[in-house]
């Protein structure tokens, strides 16, 4: 069984990272990783760059059995493996990840259930944001992933970016989720729009209860 961090920033701890990278052959964190890293060539010709670098899916999320995926904008420099732990986790040691664990925890949505990813997977060399080409090139990656996740039920758009990528899927692969959409958990919009935070932490605890007892779902206030 794994074993799932008590407090924020474990990867900040290299031995947390090697440990994690060990990890990375179980079963259901393996054909992610291995779709991960078919893609990098199609990548590099798309954006027309000599390398990609494209964070890597915790072993600790639900990987191909996630039924929540929170998805985010684009890896922070906290996800790349030259200035962080190489995974794209709520472990990382930035404030969002810590935003989003916290959240997590609170809302005792199972971690094991729960997978983050970003509409634009890889780590961008500037600190320029995605344009709208690597967002729809982005959007393209995101639907051939959705494939390998089978069990998926909902999709929680964190930000403008995530939301806008959302709405260019096919309208009938956007069908087939319950979708939420939320602030972007960084520590700068928390801090001028403090009510995203209790947003974000209501609808991870909607998503609770619609994953973990769906006969309640209507019911105002479940407890």
């Amino acid at each position: 069984m794994l074993s799932f961090p008590q407090a924020p920033y474990a990867l900040r701890d290299p031995e947390q990272v090697a440990a994690r990278l060990k990890m990375r052959d179980l079963p259901h964190i393996q054909p992610l990783l291995q779709w991960l890293e078919s893609r990098k060539e199609s990548l590099t010709e798309q954006l027309q760059t000599p390398e990609v670098h494209l964070p890597l899916f915790d072993p600790l999320s639900g990987g191909i059995h996630t039924q929540v995926l929170l998805l985010l904008s684009d890896p922070g420099n906290r996800a790349s493996a030259a200035k962080g732990s190489g995974f794209i986790s709520c472990d990382n040691h930035d404030q969002t990840a810590r935003n989003v664990f916290t959240a997590l925890k609170e809302s005792e949505l199972p971690r094991g259930q729960v997978m983050c990813w970003n509409v634009v997977p890889w780590h961008k060399a500037s600190q320029e944001p995605p344009t709208r080409a690597e967002v729809r090139i982005g959007v393209r990656e995101l639907q051939d992933l959705l494939t390998l996740l089978p069990e998926l039920k909902v999709v929680v758009l964190h930000g403008g970016m995530a939301q806008k990528g959302w709405t260019l899927l096919p309208e009938e692969v956007q069908a087939r989720y319950r979708v939420f959409e939320v602030g972007h958990p960084s520590a700068r919009n928390y801090n001028i729009r403090p009510q995203e935070r209790a947003k974000q932490l209501q609808v991870y605890r909607e998503v609770y209860f619609l994953t973990q007892y769906p006969w309640l779902e209507g019911t105002p206030d479940p407890l």
